[in-house]
């Protein structure tokens, strides 16, 4: 990617229906993010015009502790009129020929790995990705229904400061196989969706931070969740579905999602949550072969909508 194509990438991103992004954002997304610039593969046309893009957004793993570099497929896009002429076979997808060609400048960056959250589209694509591990998470939810109560002993704090949350970080990066949630990053990550940021104390102590935010028209989704044990993990669901009702007083809510991998569902199931009908799924692409392949099993990831 040029500098002299932003906007034309601005342009396919509001094409494809995903509000608009000014410069500014796009820099503060992709430029200035905690973990290092972006790689943005371009399809140009014959004529120079931009039709489509992918985007790496530099993240980092943490794998038990120890911090992996990683990059995360985002903004996969085709303009409308590429994806309306395009009869090509999924294998020459221009989508999957842009996901490619960024395999080696991510190498020469470091990067140990590559990881996506597929959309529909591009599910389709994945049996043309060699060498990719896949895992699958159900959605859990719960109609909206009565109000719960916070569990004795435990305050919600609309306001958190970094300290606390890299702290909590700290306290729970070991237990994990997750992209990193230190202050810092979360902060970035909010830059794509606005959340409702809230944090869970036990006896005055950060024990856990939880963000949520409405989700299509009548759902409010848990977008993450770090906490220090099951405990305070069902605190932190019982404020989200707190905030969900505040919410619906504005505009309607009918349930509370949550994407359930294994470590989250004992409090999911807990707090009145049960089995929907949507799974997310998670592909990861390795670009190294250091350390043990099961480190980056995907299946063990505590993966998040906000990932």
């Amino acid at each position: 990617m040029q500098d002299a194509d932003l906007p034309q990438l601005l342009r396919l991103w509001e094409e494809a229906g995903w509000g608009v992004l000014t410069t500014e954002q796009w820099r503060a997304r992709h430029r200035h993010a905690p973990h290092g610039p972006s790689r943005v593969a371009v399809a140009v046309a014959a004529d120079g015009t931009v039709v489509g893009q992918v985007t790496a957004l530099r993240t980092l793993l943490n794998v038990h502790g120890t911090e992996v570099a990683a990059a995360r497929v985002h903004g996969a896009i085709v303009s409308p009129d590429v994806r309306r002429q395009n009869s090509a076979p999924l294998s020459s997808h221009p989508v999957l020929g842009m996901l490619l060609s960024l395999a080696d400048p991510l190498s020469r960056d470091g990067v140990a790995a590559v990881y996506v959250v597929p959309n529909a589209r591009m599910l389709a694509l994945l049996p043309h990705l060699p060498q990719a591990a896949r895992a699958g998470f159900p959605l859990w939810s719960r109609p909206l229904g009565r109000l719960p109560a916070v569990p004795a002993g435990y305050d919600v704090d609309p306001a958190v400061e970094p300290g606390d949350v890299d702290a909590l970080w700290e306290r729970c990066r070991g237990e994990l196989v997750c992209t990193v949630r230190d202050a810092r990053t979360l902060s970035w990550k909010a830059l794509f969706a606005p959340v409702r940021w809230e944090g869970v104390r036990r006896g005055g102590e950060l024990v856990a931070i939880v963000t949520s935010r409405r989700h299509g028209d009548r759902q409010w989704l848990l977008e993450d969740l770090l906490a220090v044990d099951h405990e305070a993990r069902v605190a932190a669901i019982a404020a989200v579905v707190r905030t969900a009702h505040r919410e619906s007083a504005a505009r309607e809510i009918r349930k509370v999602g949550a994407l359930a991998v294994p470590a989250l569902q004992p409090a999911l199931a807990e707090a009145g949550f049960a089995v929907d009908d949507f799974a997310f799924h998670l592909l990861v692409h390795r670009l190294d072969d250091a350390g043990p392949p099961g480190d980056l099993d995907p299946a063990r990831w505590y993966l998040t909508p906000n990932d």
